[in-house]
């Protein structure tokens, strides 16, 4: 009887440290999991193609949005690519209404000097759309202004 008692004991031992064992993991699996994944699309340096970037943003006092456009405009972590915009460019407004994202830029935007920015203006700012609505699904449109004025004709 005490042998049979003392295998159960051991089952038991065994059972409650897989049982730890998977607590601790599940723990660890959720922990690593917060934030959301986004994905960044930024000019190749080497051609005219394009590069994907994947980051992890975790949970931030800032509007997601908000998050995700500050770090686009902090431009590639990868050296092969280049920024959208200027480094100068600053984001002097942002906010979204009724699924659509307004977003005003400093006039250095425009800077055709800079030599990081070599996508023209439409274009740059097509892509920069095409990266907010790729990640935002719940954002519909995407208006984009320079100093307070349209950024092109048809904007």
């Amino acid at each position: 009887m005490t042998m049979l008692n003392s295998k159960k004991n051991i089952i038991i031992v065994i059972s409650a440290l897989i049982l730890a064992a998977f607590l601790i993991s599940l723990t660890v699996f959720l922990v690593k999991k917060d934030g959301t994944r986004r994905t960044y699309v930024f000019p190749s340096v080497e051609n005219d193609s394009f590069i994907i970037e994947s980051r992890r943003h975790v949970k931030s006092y800032m509007n997601p949005v908000e998050y995700y456009v500050n770090e686009l405009m902090l431009g590639p972590q990868t050296e092969r690519c280049r920024r959208i915009f200027p480094k100068e460019t600053k984001i002097l407004s942002i906010f979204v209404n009724n699924k659509t994202l307004y977003v005003d830029f400093s006039g250095d935007i425009v800077n055709p000097e800079t030599e990081s920015h070599r996508l023209p203006l439409k274009q740059a700012i097509e892509l920069f759309k095409e990266n907010v609505q790729r990640n935002f699904r719940g954002i519909t449109s995407v208006q984009v202004f320079v100093e307070g004025n349209p950024a092109y004709e048809g904007e």
